[in-house]
C-alpha cells in the first residue's frame, strides 16, 4: 500500500466509523478525554492535540496552553462553534 492509498483507506476509515473512539470506550464506562485530562492535568506546559477534530479535549483541559491542529476545516469550524477554538 502506497501514501496515497493508506491516505484514501484512512479517510474511508473515519467517513464510515466517526466516532469509534468515543464509543468504545463510553462502553468501557469511561470517557476518552476526562481520562486524559486528569493525566495531563499534574503536568505543566503546552497540550498540543495533533488531529484535535472538533477539540473535545479542549472542553476538558480549558488552560492558556492548548493548541489543537487538525487538516479538517471543517472539524475546527465546529471546534470554533463550539466555542473551542480559537
Amino acid at each position: 500500500m502506497d501514501e496515497r492509498d493508506w491516505r484514501r483507506y484512512l479517510s474511508a476509515y473515519h467517513d464510515t466509523r466517526s466516532g469509534i473512539t468515543e464509543r468504545l470506550f463510553q462502553q468501557a464506562d469511561s470517557s476518552p478525554y476526562t481520562w486524559l485530562a486528569e493525566a495531563l492535568r499534574t503536568e505543566a506546559g503546552t497540550v498540543l492535540d495533533l488531529a484535535c477534530g472538533s477539540a473535545p479535549t479542549r472542553a476538558v483541559l480549558p488552560h492558556e496552553g492548548w493548541i489543537g491542529v487538525d487538516s479538517s476545516a471543517g472539524e475546527l469550524a465546529e471546534a470554533a462553534r463550539l466555542g473551542r477554538g480559537p
